[in-house]
């Protein structure tokens, strides 16, 4: 009786139970051979134009992209040189899993723009090297990337557009691509080679070959100074300033900020010169590397002890970049002899 119910068991369900197999086996194929799709996530504030993921001719691994800064603004991949000579690129960082070596290991790498300062809508290039090869992949098997981009966001410096030294920011992405074979392109633009045979040059391939930026500048103005030099209310002098870049040259369309410095005649003398216009507000160089300005005085509020009036208390200044420079004469103010002026008693 127990054989014939068995029996009578799987004539009556065995037909589901094949069907059931079916479904079973027939999803995990559609799930294991389902196309893996590649893909490029940095927010909406960032386009990904493209990315690849290949082997090198020496066996090392790279990983390169191209984006588009949608930001708004502008932002800056490079930051003062500590030794105050021009420029250095941030380090990137990317992330990866048993890719190099086993387990989870970062990986250094770079980003540029065609200029010191990528401008909304530029395009940025970034390239990541793998140089351990203890883990690579087949060609064709998917590498799922997390990326950390460093930036700093230009027009947070109030000296902005002639310098971008504002508040440092990252922006987080992930990249899922295929490992390619070997390729070997030759000489390209941006393969972070700047190829002087190819004719590479900063002109026709910013991202390979750093384009000039301002490295000094030199400052004159009309001012007449010396000790008995006295300014009156809408009393104006005009300031010139020539830029020079990293190679020596005049730097044509640097954009230059021009300002009072302050310079203490006395220890724990405190001075604020805050009533001035500058026009243009900012400067731009011409082909000879020059921009002017007139810088006037203007209901003038300064703080300074009358004890010191006569002495001098400021000098012009301009910056472009990371490049600085001042009028080596100096200006005077005394607010006890002019309508209009102030000196904070002594």
């Amino acid at each position: 009786m127990k054989g014939q119910s068995a029996l009578e068991f799987v004539t009556t369900y065995g037909w589901a139970f094949l069907a059931i197999m079916f479904v079973v086996v027939a999803a995990y194929y559609y799930i294991s051979l389902k196309p893996v799709n590649p893909s490029c996530d940095f927010g909406p504030t960032v386009s990904c134009n493209s990315y690849q993921f290949f082997k090198k001719n020496d066996g090392t691994m790279r990983l390169r992209m191209t984006m588009a800064n949608g930001m708004g603004r502008a932002i800056s991949f490079w930051v003062p040189d500590p030794s105050g000579s021009g420029y250095i690129l941030l380090n990137q960082t990317l992330t990866v899993n048993n890719i190099g070596k086993n387990g989870a290991n970062n990986y250094n790498g770079n980003c540029t723009g065609p200029a010191i300062f990528v401008k909304n809508g530029d395009m940025i290039s970034c390239s990541f090297d793998i140089l351990d090869t203890n883990a690579v992949p087949d060609v064709g098997k998917f590498a799922k990337f997390d990326l950390s981009i460093r930036y700093t966001a230009c027009e947070t410096d109030p000296l902005y557009p002639a310098r971008c030294n504002g508040d440092n920011r990252t922006l987080h992405g992930s990249i899922l691509t295929p490992f390619e074979a070997g390729l070997n392109y030759g000489s390209y633009c941006m393969d972070e080679v700047c190829d002087s045979d190819a004719g590479e040059t900063y002109t026709n391939c910013p991202w390979d070959c750093q384009p000039p930026y301002p490295a000094s500048l030199t400052l004159t103005s009309t001012a007449n100074c010396g000790n008995n030099r006295l300014y009156k209310d809408n009393e104006s002098d005009q300031i010139n300033v020539t830029v020079y870049d990293q190679y020596g040259n005049p730097l044509q369309d640097a954009q230059v900020k021009i300002y009072p410095e302050d310079i203490p005649a006395f220890p724990g003398v405190v001075q604020h010169i805050t009533a001035y216009i500058v026009n243009p507000s900012t400067a731009v160089t011409d082909s000879n590397g020059r921009a002017t300005a007139t810088f006037t005085w203007h209901a003038c509020n300064c703080c300074f002890p009358s004890y010191i009036c006569g002495f001098p208390l400021f000098r012009y200044a301009a910056v472009s970049g990371q490049a600085y420079g001042h009028d080596p004469n100096c200006a005077v103010l005394d607010g006890s002899s002019f309508d209009g002026m102030q000196c904070c008693p002594p």
